[in-house]
């Protein structure tokens, strides 16, 4: 998570994580100035190769819920992120563009490994 879980390039993560059902994660990305931007949660649903739940707590939102789904295509693995339960269309505007840079990142991450 500290190779790719922030939201745009140049940034970077520490990342705090117990990865259970019921653990919890912390997540500070700094951006380049080094302004901290802060989340937290709990792992709510682990089912290994298919699904993703934790809640998704920050100075802005609270109480939320994530789903992560991935589904095998063969070659490829198609991803779907869905953020549940934010409070208006600013924070969904907002959280969205969040996700596609940490997703935009974990793909370069990915394809690096390779």
């Amino acid at each position: 998570m500290r190779k790719w879980f922030f939201a745009e390039m140049g940034w970077r993560a520490q990342v705090r994580n117990d990865f259970k059902i019921g653990g919890t994660y912390q997540v500070d990305m700094l951006d380049q100035g080094l302004t901290v931007f802060s989340a937290h949660g709990e792992y709510r649903e682990i089912v290994p190769v298919t699904r993703l739940t934790f809640t998704w707590n920050s100075a802005v939102v609270q109480n939320t819920l994530v789903t992560i789904d991935l589904r095998d295509l063969g070659k490829t693995t198609e991803l779907t992120l869905t953020h549940r339960l934010l409070p208006d269309a600013k924070q969904v505007t907002q959280h969205a563009a969040g996700w596609e840079g940490c997703l935009s990142n974990l793909s370069a991450y990915l394809s690096r490994e390779e």
